[in-house]
């Protein structure tokens, strides 16, 4: 798959003033293997495989900006952005997580591509339109201001919440509404988001109402992608607030079960 972001936009983002800031975070997690500035395997370009550099980058960014989420969140956001821009899968262990497919599907339905349902196996991605002369992929709003949208998406989706990426997902893509590829990325993106995550397990669902974890079983906004353990689903649905629905309606705090 060619890169849907603009690499050296993108490394231009996450770069830090203070280049040694990079090390440190790199050696305060723990993230061993990855090369810090100075090292030989820092100036290895994309031609030459996997280019570390986004990786080590990446992490630092998000670190950096959420330091108290879990880490394993700062693996898959520096890695989908590695592979939207370079084509290469590499890094950490993390593809398999329901929250990198999740992000990884939203940011190429973002860019106007159509990517795999859930259950499908593997991740074969479909008709990213390319530009007619130069052959690359051909985004809304261009390769560079894509770029820019696409790391505050993944980065709100993520870290803070579905609603907060949604919205300025559909932001962007109304700023440039005049063009068609948006449409398409709206129809698309749209679609995308009725995906539920899948394989979702209980340690790593936490009720947005009460903080409850390691639930059994759980209820999903089809809206707003928040869960909800099973009594403050109760608690909301007595007040009208939500309702059992197998997708999105237009009362607040529609669910669907998980």
């Amino acid at each position: 798959m060619r890169g849907i972001l603009d690499q050296r936009t993108l490394e231009t983002l996450l770069t830090p003033s203070e280049l040694s800031a990079v090390a440190e975070t790199l050696r305060a997690g723990s993230w061993w293997g990855l090369p810090v500035p100075g090292d030989p395997a820092w100036a290895l370009t994309v031609d030459e495989g996997p280019c570390d550099r986004l990786l080590a980058l990446g992490i630092h960014y998000f670190t950096s900006r959420y330091p108290a989420a879990e880490p394993a969140l700062y693996a898959i956001a520096a890695q989908v952005l590695h592979e939207l821009a370079t084509g290469w899968a590499a890094g950490y262990p993390v593809e398999s997580d329901p929250r990198y497919q999740r992000a990884w599907a939203w940011l190429f339905a973002l860019a106007g591509g159509y990517p795999a349902p859930p259950e499908a196996e593997g991740r074969i991605a479909f008709t990213l339109p390319l530009h007619p002369e130069t052959h690359e992929p051909d985004v809304p709003g261009g390769s560079v201001a894509f770029t820019r949208c696409a790391v505050e998406v993944l980065g709100r989706l993520l870290f803070e919440s579905e609603a907060s990426a949604q919205g300025l997902a559909e932001e962007y893509l109304a700023e440039h509404a005049a063009n068609p590829l948006a449409v398409r990325a709206a129809t698309i993106f749209r679609q995308v988001q009725r995906w539920p995550a899948q394989n979702a397990s209980a340690a790593s669902v936490r009720c947005f109402d009460c903080g409850a974890g390691k639930l059994d079983h759980w209820y999903t906004s089809a809206r707003g992608g928040y869960h909800l353990s099973p009594a403050c689903f109760e608690a909301r649905a007595a007040k009208g607030r939500a309702r059992l629905a197998d997708t999105a309606g237009p009362g607040d705090g529609d669910t669907a079960p998980a």
